[in-house]
């Protein structure tokens, strides 16, 4: 080492001071490659510490008082005085490494270094740490912060990290949160003591502990806790709830049915995966009413008006970095129905907002969490157990958003209402009838006493044996998981020349189609929230209608149409018949007929590929033409005879 001579005394350390250097886990070499010794100043003797500069000169000396020396002497000082803080040692920080603890004070740094931990802390406490130090710090570097158990401690970490957020983004910050039965005051030396008691790895043990800045670990991220919710005074069934529902809004009671399905799994203590359901449907058709009926049920839903998806995890600036949990949306929504009744600030931003909220929105539906990175608050994270169900309306959605969705993973589900357009005379006896209002809160009464009925009956939630559910259902709803992967597939289909002629051919992107099981799984539980809704812990032929209209309705933009008339034509459909009931022109028809095709939906037969031929025609797959048969129209249908 490169040092002036030292001013002060070196003297041996005596065997019991160096005893208890080695009791505090610092070994010889490090003594010796820093330069510690023992000396004498003024009345008391204490161990220096040089402290050197960048070239390894020296700058001052750090005196610790050793153990069993008088109260009256002082804890530390600095020689010569007037010397301020530093960081500690310096010239561990090289430009080759790659990781380094920042950590309090110089005993700890000297514990970390002597278990090849590569540490540096500040001369002066666990607040001095200052801006001009982070220029020593090579670019792209890992800071792990660790600091004490104590006030002084966390608020040193806090000033440190914000320095680092603000003036060093390269930086990759994460911390190392001490056992907190290590006690007030804790310190990364007493961890290092406890490893050695318990005859465990130090430094593993050390980095078993680490995780990225701002992380915030659920205690126990598999723990199922449904909030308690008393008891009506008159219990509510789903007979009687479908009954006060149809009469009052006969064309809503199947988006209500799917509500309630929808909230219903948050009862089935197996599922994880959060479902999102959209209403979708023109203004005024219904779905803001629809969903009201679920509305602000304490314990069960979490309504809102208008909502970011950066609200899920806040990083508000003008917020101060403590108070941000006490406004993060996801803790308020974790095992509740998330109600949002207009989804058009969502879908209408422009394309990076839009798939930059669309990607929180999926990241979120996993049910595992979210983290964030800001240059306000730098990395803040919820993981954990965070499900919850996703009920929202919209009018219909352009197809940047379909696209937009098709490149992040589909994770929502939508129902199209599909109201029927009323007659002059039919809308004059709409103005005799009771208020809207008046008919939307027996519904929303009816739906609460149901909820908080089922709440009460499973306050636990239930244990679903899958074995007892009819295999030809489980079936059934796979054929439904298999065809909206590819009604959801993604392909770009163009007109393209062909060997330098005039000719034309559809020319189309390489087909991207997710596998089915997510969705298999999705709507499956779809079914079975069905089901608890109804009283049963099995599935039947009665919740398979809602995954059979979940699934053509969540085709995106022409498909879901497409494929509904394609069904109700037998098959088969010509250009003309596609030209004529989704009002476009032939080449658009013709690009949805391919997309189609591609997508491994339907067989083209016949016709001039591009060049307006009528007789041109799709043919439904043969592995699908089950979504042709009796039994799926009496799914969807059941008044249909087994003989129809």
């Amino acid at each position: 080492m490169n040092k002036t001579p030292s001013p002060l005394p070196v003297l041996p350390f005596p065997e019991d001071i160096l005893a208890s250097l080695h009791g505090r886990g610092i070994t010889d070499d490090i003594i010796s490659a820093l330069g510690l010794f023992w000396t004498e100043h003024g009345p008391h003797k204490w161990i220096a510490i040089p402290i050197l500069d960048r070239e390894g000169n020296l700058l001052f000396h750090k005196l610790k008082r050793p153990p069993h020396a008088p109260e009256r002497q002082p804890k530390s000082m600095v020689y010569p005085k007037g010397n301020g803080a530093e960081l500690f040692p310096l010239l561990y920080l090289h430009n080759r490494l790659q990781r380094v603890v920042l950590c309090e004070g110089e005993p700890d740094a000297l514990a970390l270094l002597s278990h090849g931990i590569e540490a540096v802390c500040s001369t002066a406490g666990a607040q001095t740490f200052k801006e001009e130090w982070l220029e020593h710090f090579p670019q792209g570097i890992a800071v792990v912060l660790c600091f004490d158990l104590d006030d002084a401690g966390r608020k040193g970490k806090e000033k440190a990290a914000k320095l680092i957020q603000k003036h060093r983004p390269d930086i990759v910050l994460s911390v190392v949160d001490l056992p907190e039965n290590l006690g007030k005051g804790g310190d990364v030396t007493d961890f290092l003591l406890l490893c050695q008691s318990q005859e465990i790895n130090f430094e593993t043990a050390f980095f078993a502990l680490e995780k990225p800045y701002g992380e915030r670990i659920e205690p126990n991220p598999t723990e199922f806790k449904l909030q308690k919710v008393q008891a009506p005074e008159s219990p509510m069934n789903f007979t009687e709830w479908r009954r006060i529902v149809t009469e009052q809004f006969p064309e809503l009671a199947l988006a209500a049915e799917a509500i309630l399905s929808t909230v219903c799994q948050l009862l089935i203590r197996d599922i994880s995966n959060c479902f999102a359901l959209v209403l979708i449907d023109v203004p005024s058709a219904g779905k803001t009413i629809t969903i009201n009926f679920f509305d602000e049920v304490e314990g069960i839903t979490y309504s809102s008006d208008t909502f970011t998806p950066a609200s899920f995890v806040s990083n508000a600036a003008m917020v101060k970095r403590e108070e941000l949990s006490k406004i993060d949306l996801l803790p308020r929504i974790r095992r509740k129905a998330f109600l949002v009744r207009d989804m058009a600030t969502i879908f209408s931003a422009r394309d990076d907002d839009l798939l930059k909220n669309m990607g929180v929105l999926t990241r979120v539906l996993d049910g595992e969490g979210l983290s964030t990175d800001s240059g306000s608050h730098g990395r803040r994270a919820l993981r954990g157990d965070y499900l919850f169900m996703f009920v929202a309306g919209s009018t219909p959605i352009p197809w940047r958003v379909w696209k937009t969705m098709g490149t992040l993973g589909a994770r929502m589900f939508f129902l199209g209402l599909h109201t029927r357009d009323k007659s002059h005379t039919e809308l004059a006896e709409q103005l005799r009838k009771p208020a809207y209002k008046r008919k939307e809160a027996l519904c929303r009464t009816a739906t609460a006493r149901l909820m908080q009925t089922l709440w009460a009956t499973y306050p636990e939630g239930i244990e679903w044996k899958t074995s007892d559910d009819p295999m030809e259902l489980l079936e059934v709803i796979g054929r439904c998981a298999q065809l909206l992967s590819r009604l959801r597939g993604q392909v770009q289909v163009y007109r393209e020349k062909w060997d330098g002629d005039d000719k034309q051919e559809m020319g189309h992107t390489i087909p991207v189609v997710e596998k089915p099981d997510r969705v298999n799984q999705c709507l499956y539980n779809l079914a079975r929230g069905h089901a608890l809704a109804m009283g049963r812990m099995k599935i039947n032929e009665e919740d398979i209608r809602l995954v059979l209209t979940l699934t053509y309705d969540s085709a995106p933009g022409h498909r879901a149409h497409l494929f509904r008339e394609l069904v109700r034509r037998g098959g088969t459909l010509k250009t003309g018949e596609i030209e004529e009931f989704l009002h476009c022109s032939n080449p658009t028809a013709l690009k949805e007929m391919a997309t189609m095709r591609v997508l491994g939906v339907v067989d083209e037969i016949g016709g001039d590929a591009v060049n307006c031929d009528p007789s041109k025609k799709i043919v439904l797959k043969a592995d699908l033409r089950w979504f042709l048969g009796d039994e799926c129209r009496r799914f969807l249908d059941p008044t249909v005879s087994e003989s129809a």
